[in-house]
Parts: structure tokens; C-alpha cells; sequence
């Protein structure tokens, strides 16, 4: 038998990511599925999937840890913390102080290990 895709830890992530809006596409691709197989199976949890404004993107494994911990310390799902924490960076006014790339001429993005 091969690994188990369907983890009680992913299952977690495609009901967390499902509320936050995510696509069958995003949660694929974030648990290393694939559309299907995600469809199916939120389908047998009646997980709802709906095709709304997702902010998506890729971070490091550790990173998202971090935030998935961040966000059940706060009783959040992860997307009501990103929201949060882009709404206070955009409100305050802190896109330089917190990514300090003015300067380095990277586009304004952050190198992948940070």
C-alpha cells in the first residue's frame, strides 16, 4: 500500500484552506494531490468548495507551521490571519519596514528563504 494521501493532518489543511476559499486546484496543490482526488474527498466530507478571491501562495513548509500554530493560538483559520495581518500592513503603512527591499532592486520580493 502506498503512503496515505489523506492524512488527518491534510484533511485539516483542505477544511482550513476550503474555508478560507481556496479552489480544488489550490488545495491540490498545497497537499500534493491531485483536482480529483481532492474533489472526491471533499465531497465525501462535504467539504464545501467554493470559487471565490483566494490569495494563495506558496511558502515554505516551516513557515506555513508557523502560521498554522499562530492561527490556532488566536482560534483563526490561517486565512482570517493573513487577512488580518494584510489589512494592519496595508492600513499601517508597514510594507517597508517589514520586507526593507527598497533598495536591493528585487521587485519587491522577499528570496524564498525568507
Amino acid at each position: 500500500m502506498g503512503p496515505r494521501i489523506f492524512t488527518p493532518e491534510r484533511v485539516a489543511i483542505m477544511r482550513r484552506m476550503a474555508a478560507d476559499g481556496a479552489t480544488a486546484e489550490d488545495i491540490a496543490k498545497a497537499i500534493g494531490s491531485t483536482v480529483t482526488s481532492v474533489r472526491t474527498k471533499t465531497a465525501v466530507l462535504k467539504i464545501s468548495l467554493r470559487k471565490g478571491k483566494y490569495l494563495g501562495a506558496s511558502v515554505p513548509t516551516d513557515v506555513a507551521a508557523l502560521c498554522i500554530t499562530a492561527a490556532e493560538q488566536r482560534g483563526v483559520t490561517i486565512g482570517a490571519l493573513v487577512r488580518k495581518l494584510l489589512i494592519t500592513v496595508a492600513q499601517d503603512d508597514l510594507f517597508d519596514a517589514i520586507l526593507d527591499d527598497a533598495d536591493n532592486g528585487n521587485d519587491g520580493l522577499m528570496n524564498a528563504g525568507h
